[in-house]
């Protein structure tokens, strides 16, 4: 019912109004119904920041580059949406990027992440060591 009245207002390639003199309440309350979800969506985010041996199992619900909280340049980052509602950020280093990419990694996804801790390189380098399964990746015989 609603998605006819929208085409109606607004163009098909943004969300925005073709005429904005041509608003009326309804267009304004389905605007402010809209930017009120998507801020519960924000406010509901967390940091996922692990300890060894935590865990996270979700769904990917994006994947993406955002600027570094540090701003020193820009960090690779997951969304993660758990079972219970919650919505995790997971910033990717390099051996979580590497897992990513073996696991095929793709929005909508189901993964699960475990923090092992910090481990020592050969060369003597200490980084952030994960493992990260993706659901679409589990053969038959380890679930039996």
């Amino acid at each position: 019912m609603f998605g006819n009245i929208k085409k109606i207002f607004f163009t098909e390639d943004s969300n925005k109004l073709e005429h904005p003199e041509q608003a009326n309440f309804f267009d304004l309350h389905y605007a402010l119904s809209e930017k009120e979800i998507a801020l519960k969506k924000t406010y509901n985010l967390k940091y996922w920041k692990p300890k060894v041996g935590d865990q996270i199992m979700g769904v990917v619900v994006e994947m993406g580059i955002s600027d570094s909280l540090h701003g020193d340049g820009q960090q690779e980052y997951l969304k993660i949406s758990e079972n219970n509602g919650g919505i995790y950020i997971v910033f990717v280093q390099s051996v979580l990027a590497r897992q990513i990419e073996e696991e095929d990694v793709r929005v909508h996804d189901k993964v699960a992440i475990k923090f092992l801790g910090l481990t020592k390189s050969q060369q003597g380098r200490t980084y952030k060591n994960y493992c990260l399964i993706n659901a679409k990746n589990i053969k038959k015989e380890v679930i039996e």
